[in-house]
């Protein structure tokens, strides 16, 4: 998968997007995200779900990152959960 061009604007918000999958495809996530996102995701938290099989994943990076990292995610793992997604100070 090719990387995404992103150019971050002068004092760009920062989104923080929510993700589920199953444990098994954490670091194919990681993989795709840090592909198409590189330097403009600032943080990835990793959380398991309690009684699951499931990860939730927490991803900071710049507002006009965000398209390119849902289409990674989405491209790489359809069946992957894309939740909630809310700008951050």
């Amino acid at each position: 998968m090719k990387s995404a061009v992103v150019t971050i604007k002068p004092n760009e918000h920062r989104v923080m997007m929510l993700i589920t999958v199953e444990a098994e495809y954490v670091a194919q996530l990681r993989n795709a995200v840090t592909t198409a996102c590189g330097k403009w995701l600032e943080f990835m938290r990793v959380q398991p779900v309690a009684h699951s099989t499931l990860m939730r994943v927490w991803l900071g990076l710049f507002e006009s990152a965000q398209l390119a990292a849902m289409s990674a995610i989405v491209l790489s793992l359809p069946e992957a959960e894309i939740g909630r997604i809310q700008h951050i100070e």
